[in-house]
């Protein structure tokens, strides 16, 4: 039978388009309604889809983290300098106590 899909769309994305994976891999457009917050559309099979649109900086509420940088932010967003002093800073006194340890010893 038909499948009636409805994927829900942040208040914020706006030229909302949904691509579906072909088994080859490939991508086709799909053809979508837009119905009450919601992109639908009807097939005969689920598969892999993905939604792409642009961002709306100035709408409240989006679910990216931090500021709106208008698209998606991807993987972590911590500083790696701030860990890299920390793990500098414990291999320093570790080191200086066993140097200590060892000169106390002899």
């Amino acid at each position: 039978g038909t499948l009636k899909i409805r994927i829900p769309l942040n208040k914020g994305m706006i030229n909302a388009i949904l691509v579906k994976q072909n088994k080859d891999g490939t991508y086709e457009k799909l053809n979508v309604s837009i119905e009450d917050g919601y992109l639908a559309y009807e097939s005969d099979e689920l598969g892999i889809v993905a939604v792409i649109a642009d961002i709306d900086s100035e709408v409240q509420g989006s679910y990216y983290p931090g500021a709106s940088t208008g698209g998606a932010l991807t993987g972590d967003t911590s500083n790696p300098l701030l860990y890299m002093g920390f793990t500098f800073s414990s291999l320093s006194v570790l080191c200086f106590l066993m140097y200590k340890y060892k000169r106390g010893n002899n």
